[in-house]
């Protein structure tokens, strides 16, 4: 089920959480992945993350698509309810879990519920719309934050090779993206575009790091 282990400053903290059921069987979980699943994700990652750093930078220019998108998709997340309800109901997905705290960290709580590795390729990971401005800086950082980033929400879930054909090239008008592939072993690593592999490091929100994203 998870957990909500945090940590905080001091004051009053409430922590407010829905309690539900599922037929016997029919729950989706973490710990379904197998070698060789394909590894999808639906919608754009890391606007959350951008329209955080938004708000901290004091950039607030209203007339600016990109800031007023980024700013929705961190003041007013939209968990994907109905595309977890699809995927469970079809049995298309095999596992899955939310990106709450980054595509790197919370892949690798995937990986560790289902005891597997997996590699993501680079040039296949969902980045934010101002992602080709022309600046190689900032290609790296928004690219950074769509690997890192936390509270997008959106959903990671992993396919059996039998079944890839059948998920959808989108769900309720968001795109789904073929981003990676499920592993033996516990390596979980990053193809670059010239083809090379670099470690994924879980480089996502931790409540208890003392320096954050």
């Amino acid at each position: 089920l998870g957990g909500d282990t945090a940590r905080h400053s001091g004051g009053i903290f409430a922590d407010i959480v829905l309690v539900g059921e599922v037929p016997q069987g029919k729950a989706l979980l973490r710990s379904g992945a197998k070698p060789g699943d394909a590894l999808f994700v639906a919608g754009t990652l890391g606007l959350s993350a951008r329209g955080l750093e938004f708000l901290r930078s004091g950039k607030r220019s209203k007339n600016s698509p990109a800031f007023r998108e980024a700013l929705r998709a961190h003041a007013y997340p939209e968990p994907q309810c109905h595309l977890g309800q699809y995927l469970a109901k079809t049995g298309l997905a095999a596992a899955a879990i939310d990106l709450s705290d980054g595509l790197s960290t919370d892949l690798g709580r995937l990986c560790q519920s289902s005891g597997v590795g997996a590699k993501v390729w680079a040039e296949r990971i969902p980045v934010p719309p101002d992602f080709s401005t022309g600046n190689p800086a900032g290609h790296s950082h928004l690219f950074h934050l769509a690997l890192h980033g936390g509270e997008d929400y959106k959903l990671l879930f992993a396919v059996r090779p039998g079944n890839v054909a059948r998920v959808p090239d989108s769900f309720e008008g968001v795109r789904i993206h073929r981003i990676g592939e499920v592993l033996a072993g516990p390596t979980k690593s990053l193809v670059l575009p010239n083809g090379a592999h670099k470690r994924l490091e879980s480089l996502g929100y931790d409540h208890f790091r003392t320096s954050q994203l």
